[in-house]
């Protein structure tokens, strides 16, 4: 496992190059092709999208905390709903890059990114704690998807509910280039995550107490997740296999990288901003944050 696991954490930290410029292209460009989309974004005192206003109705709660996983720069989330209170949490692993950004561009977003790996999420915010965790067009992007869905049922609260909606097959469409290296379908009338490696049926994947439902909706997958008993993984050996895990890949990584900084540097080729050395002190800034939360 921890040479898989290493394999698709080096694949994803080499797609990060494209994904901050096309958000920098985007915040330059003011939206580039989605001009109504980037004005949507930037309001106050938005609604809940229908997607997530569905969930939220059926709680019967007057304050709710959502998380928004992956959220990106600017959540597509508002938080107004039917006069009730609502509390939301934004997290994306590049959300102090998407800050800088924010900044750059003299932005002023009602909610701005906090740093959070879905792969890790108990790690980052409380255990059990939201009514409902939203993921869109992100969980695909991430470099353990299955775990991710584990750990979003462990900050889900009983009763609450995960909402995932997502391109169909992205990492088809876009031949594995990037961060694009799962697709997410419905197959039989059952949410699968699969790639060139690998074919899991979420429901058969996550424990006793999780139920999945998924439909299409405007030609995306829309995925349910319904926490119904507690489901404690956040035990002392869950984390220290989690530390190991993410050591080992951390020296599989370093040793990768280290001889492409070699290849590059005597190329002449390399852009210092995306240079591997400062990719690899990221990576080794966050893992290491990683295991003081972890352990904690």
């Amino acid at each position: 496992m921890s040479a898989q696991f290493s394999s698709q954490l080096l694949t994803w930290i080499r797609g990060l190059e494209d994904e901050l410029a096309f958000w920098d292209h985007y915040f330059q460009t003011k939206g580039s092709r989605w001009p109504e989309n980037y004005v949507s974004k930037l309001k106050w005192d938005r609604s809940l999208p229908p997607h997530v206003a569905e969930v939220a109705a059926a709680i019967g709660k007057l304050q709710l905390k959502i998380l928004d996983v992956g959220s990106g720069p600017l959540t597509v989330l508002g938080a107004r709903f039917d006069g009730r209170e609502i509390s939301l949490t934004c997290v994306d692993p590049l959300a102090s890059a998407y800050i800088a950004l924010i900044n750059r561009y003299k932005l002023t977003p009602q909610f701005r990114p906090e740093v959070g790996f879905a792969e890790d999420l108990s790690a980052f915010v409380e255990s059990n704690a939201f009514d409902i965790v939203h993921c869109r067009n992100a969980l695909d992007h991430s470099f353990d998807p299955v775990r991710g869905l584990y750990e979003i049922l462990e900050v889900l609260c009983v009763g609450g509910k995960a909402v995932l909606l997502h391109h169909p097959n992205e990492a088809e469409r876009n031949r594995y280039d990037g961060l694009h290296q799962w697709n997410f379908d419905i197959q039989n009338g059952r949410f699968v995550i699969w790639n060139m490696d690998a074919r899991h049926d979420v429901q058969d994947l996550l424990p006793p107490g999780s139920t999945v439902t998924a439909r299409h909706l405007d030609g995306d997958v829309l995925v349910f997740i319904h926490k119904d008993q507690p489901i404690d993984l956040a035990t002392q050996s869950y984390k220290n296999h989690r530390v190991r895990e993410l050591l080992l890949a951390l020296s599989a990584i370093s040793i990768q990288i280290s001889a492409e900084m070699a290849k590059y540097e005597n190329s002449g080729r390399c852009r210092a901003r995306f240079h591997p050395a400062n990719v690899a002190r990221y990576v080794y800034h966050r893992i290491a944050c990683y295991g003081r939360k972890i352990r904690a």
